[in-house]
């Protein structure tokens, strides 16, 4: 289980301020320790951006789908933790992106049953209402979602006060929903 600590010592041992100033690294902590506690086996991860929290994820689970707009320093950050051959990532158009939900929901699910099974979420994509809305759509039938940045209104607005998620952290930032 990958700590805060940790983190920052590695990431300073590659001298990539960059990753530490755009990322939420002191937020490692409550991610991993929360996370650990739902013992999951597979989880979905939507919104890679650099990677950070996919390590901690994969520190965790057995295996990690993640998902991102964009590709960005994710490979570097997976192979300094040496968690890399835990993660699937795909970085592809948002259309592209649903489809392989589609996939993962749908036609994969049969043949690789064991390894295809996700039972947890985190969802840190785009931060408008539409965009948490749709990404819920795609992982809710994990059955559990954490939602990061829910004290965002636009995020609160649809995970919070229309889902019924519970803020669970004391900084107000992540937020739960299980069915």
């Amino acid at each position: 289980m990958l700590r805060y600590i940790e983190v920052m010592a590695k990431l300073k041992s590659i001298e990539r301020e960059d990753i530490i100033a755009h990322s939420a690294v002191d937020q490692t902590d409550f991610l991993s320790t929360f996370t650990n506690s739902l013992k999951p086996n597979g989880i979905l991860e939507i919104g890679t951006y650099n990677g950070i929290s996919t390590a901690v994820l994969a520190s965790i689970a057995k295996h990690v789908y993640t998902f991102d707009i964009a590709y960005r320093d994710a490979e570097l950050i997976l192979n300094l933790f040496d968690l890399r051959y835990k993660v699937s990532m795909c970085a592809a158009p948002q259309q592209q992106i649903d489809f392989e939900f589609y996939c993962l929901h749908n036609c994969w699910a049969g043949y690789w049953k064991d390894w295809l099974n996700f039972d947890f979420a985190f969802v840190d994509g785009d931060h408008t209402y539409e965009a948490v809305k749709h990404d819920f759509s795609l992982v809710k039938f994990t059955g559990r979602v954490l939602f990061h940045d829910v004290n965002f209104e636009p995020i609160k607005k649809f995970a919070i006060d229309e889902l019924g998620a519970k803020v669970i952290s004391k900084d107000g930032r992540f937020g739960y929903w299980h069915n």
